[in-house]
């Protein structure tokens, strides 16, 4: 394969001869063409945007189904008064199975309090309410 190298580029005109381009010191200049997806050219870095579900939850629901990343759980009261009982966090599609998460309530009003998990679950996210429709629990996942 013949290359070549020019010092600054050359507008090419229709019919012109072109041989692949190199650098000064013979190396092929290759180039993508465009930019790649996530890509941060000026700090040489491919950056990754986190990007999750969210639902509230007040009551037992299965989440989702089959693999999923567990991102994070945020607890909170929606009254003054929360029903003593627990919120467990489930790898499974029932409230039954391999518990990841349980938190236990009591009837003492309690400051918002977020929990990271950051882990997969292979079977699916099911979140079991023992406390009345008084405590909420935010969860994100993907």
């Amino acid at each position: 394969m013949q290359t070549e190298y020019r010092a600054s580029p050359i507008a090419a005109q229709e019919g012109d001869k072109r041989f692949t381009q190199a650098d000064s010191l013979g190396n092929t200049k290759v180039t993508m063409g465009a930019a790649t997806p996530g890509a941060d050219y000026q700090n040489d870095v491919t950056k990754v945007q986190q990007v999750y579900n969210v639902v509230m939850l007040t009551a037992d629901n299965l989440v989702k189904t089959g693999v999923t990343r567990l991102h994070t759980a945020t607890f909170s009261c929606n009254d003054a008064a929360p029903t003593a009982g627990s919120i467990i966090f489930y790898n499974n599609t029932a409230e039954s199975g391999t518990q990841i998460f349980n938190h236990t309530f009591t009837t003492t009003p309690f400051t918002p309090f977020t929990v990271t998990f950051d882990c997969e679950l292979a079977t699916g996210l099911y979140v079991g309410f023992t406390t009345t429709a008084d405590v909420n629990v935010t969860v994100t996942y993907d």
